[in-house]
């Protein structure tokens, strides 16, 4: 299951995986292609959000080159880092 979202100047991204197939890649790979469709939308900024005790969601996000920004109603919110 994927989430995008469009707010002016930004994109909201998210995606759950089914217990059945998580820790296979599939996250990484669906969030990079999300990320490289919105890149080539335009300049845009792309957040995503995470419930702080989602460990893998958070360190796949990190891994991706997003960084915690903000926290709002018990969420992490997180902002991909443009890379020059």
């Amino acid at each position: 299951d994927v989430f995008i979202k469009k707010e002016a100047d930004t994109f909201w991204i998210g995606y759950t995986v089914s217990p059945s197939f998580k820790r296979q890649g599939y996250a990484y790979e669906i969030t990079q292609a999300m990320i490289q469709w919105i890149q080539q939308q335009g300049d845009f900024k792309i957040m995503a959000g995470a419930a702080p005790e989602n460990m893998a969601s958070v360190q796949l996000l990190e891994k991706l080159g997003f960084a915690q920004v903000d926290e709002e109603n018990g969420e992490s919110i997180f902002l991909l880092h443009q890379r020059s």
